[in-house]
This record gives C-alpha cells, structure tokens and sequence, in this order.
C-alpha cells in the first residue's frame, strides 16, 4: 500500500501520563490522546500509536519523544528524544513574541523557565530555569490522583471544588456547643477577600489561599504572620514573597515573614528569623501598651 501522506507526532511520557498529539504537513493538530500510564509507560506508548495507527492507516510518521520516561523508549526504538524543559521552551519561542517567565505544574515537580531577550535583533534565549522535586503537594500527580479516585474529571475537579460548604463535619457538631465556638471559614468566604488582591482564577503555589488567610485573621486583629514553604515550591515561593508587599499596604501594623523551609537552609537562618519576628512582636506591644497607657 502506497504512503499517502506524511503525520508529526510528539510524545510526552510523563510520570504519571503519556500525551500524544499530532500534526498535519500544514501544522494543524489532527489528533490528540492524555492517559494515565499507571506505570507502565512502555505500553503506553505502544497503546498510544497502535491507537494512532488504526486512525491515520498508511502515512509516513516522523516521530520525538519527550518527559521524564522517554530517554530509555526513545533510544530503544531509534527516534530523537528531547529534554521536556528544551521542548517547552523551544515551543513557547516559537508561538510568542515575548515570553519573560514560564511555569509548568508536572506530574511529580514543577519547572520554572526564564527567558531574556537579545538587544540586537529581540530574539528570546532561556536565561535559566529552576526546578522542584521536593514539593509535590501542589502539582499534577496529586491533583490527578485525587481527582480518579473520586471519578471526576480533572477539568471540572477545581470547580467541584469551590462549591464545597462542609468543613470539619463531626468536629462543628461537638464544637457548637463551647461558648468560645467560632464557624470555620469556607473557601468561598476566602476567594472572595482576596479577589482584590489575586483573582481567584490564579492557582499556583497556594494560590488565593495564603492573601486570602492572612485577610481573614487581619480583620480578626492577627498582626503576625508566618508563610511558611519550601523553597523548593516554586510558584508558592513566589506568590508568597509577591503578595506580601500588597498586605502590608492594607494592614501596615501586620508583620509578616515569608519563611522559606529547605533541607539545604541553615537551622540558624530559620532561629534567627522567627526570633526577629519575635523581638519585633514584642516591641509592637510595648508600644501599644504605652499608648494605652
């Protein structure tokens, strides 16, 4: 049988996923796969393009693969394998004009791409990247597995979600009855005081959780405030240290220290740190207690 025509395809082969997805000789996407390779990725690949196969019939197929699993698959079977990081960054030069920063949520670590643009001609180049595996709460194999075991689909899981209403059943109940008792604040109530701040649509790292937090006890008369995250986290990390500015604005007698927990960080740098928020406690409620006076 003659060959017809000729197909792209790119393989992600992921840590926890296989993603496949192919192009036309114009570039158009004709078709796409994501499934959960439940560790065995060899034969992910080979369901994936026996899949491929059986749709597309007899074209030529130029093949690359990429992701944590693919070095060993791709030498084995003779294809070119490219690093996941390279593949991310060629793919967003090639589709932006300008990209300063790139961050991808992977199923077991999160990688943070910068880019820095040539004077001469404007062209972008990736002036470094980091890379988390020390932190996997917060990115896709979590998410995902969450997600299969209550048998909702990934793309409706956050919305589901938002709607929750029902924290601490058992513990409310028993609890009602203590005269110190005070309702738990819903995640609803949060998203809506920090929308301000960071829209609730931005979910990296913590998200609207940490703005959202440190609002909710502010107006309670909180004034001291401990983020604490490893450094590892990427987009926590960031979000962290960037909304810490706009909260000190809105509430200038809060103190609040972005703690970064590493295994590589000194105990002695974290000590002295909580001790300076600790001394500075202190001297807030001498003066306050002066002023009262």
């Amino acid at each position: 049988m003659a060959i017809t025509s000729c197909i792209h395809a790119g393989v992600d082969i992921g840590s926890t996923t296989t993603k496949l997805i192919v192009f036309n000789e114009d570039g158009e996407t004709i078709y796409s796969s994501y499934k959960r390779h439940n560790a065995d990725q060899v034969q992910s690949v080979i369901d994936a393009l026996t899949d491929l196969s059986s749709r597309t019939g007899n074209v030529e197929l130029k093949i690359a693969l990429t992701g944590s699993g693919a070095k060993r698959i791709a030498e084995y079977i003779g294809v070119p394998f490219i690093q996941e990081v390279v593949a991310n960054s060629t793919a967003l030069k090639e589709n932006f004009d300008y990209v300063r920063t790139a961050i991808e949520l992977g199923g077991q670590d999160a990688k943070m791409i910068f880019f820095s643009q040539k004077r001469e001609d404007g062209t972008m180049n990736v002036a470094d990247m980091r890379m988390s595996g020390s932190c996997t709460g917060g990115t896709g194999a979590f998410i995902d597995e969450v997600a299969s075991l209550l048998k909702v689909p990934i793309e409706e899981f956050n919305d589901l979600a938002s709607q929750g209403t029902w924290v601490y059943d058992i513990t409310d109940h028993y609890a009602k009855a203590h005269p110190l008792y005070e309702r738990a604040c819903r995640l609803p109530e949060l998203v809506k005081d920090s929308d301000p701040l960071i829209h609730h649509t931005f979910d990296a790292g913590e998200g609207v959780l940490i703005p959202g937090e440190i609002i909710h006890h502010a107006k309670k008369g909180c004034c001291n405030f401990v983020i604490l995250q490893p450094f590892g986290c990427l987009p926590n990390h960031v979000v962290g240290r960037g909304v810490t500015k706009r909260l000190k604005e809105m509430y200038p007698d809060a103190q609040i220290l972005p703690l970064d927990y590493d295994p590589d960080v000194s105990f002695a740098n974290i000590e002295n740190r909580l001790q300076m928020l600790i001394m500075n406690m202190k001297a807030q409620k001498e003066e306050d207690e002066k002023k009262g006076a």
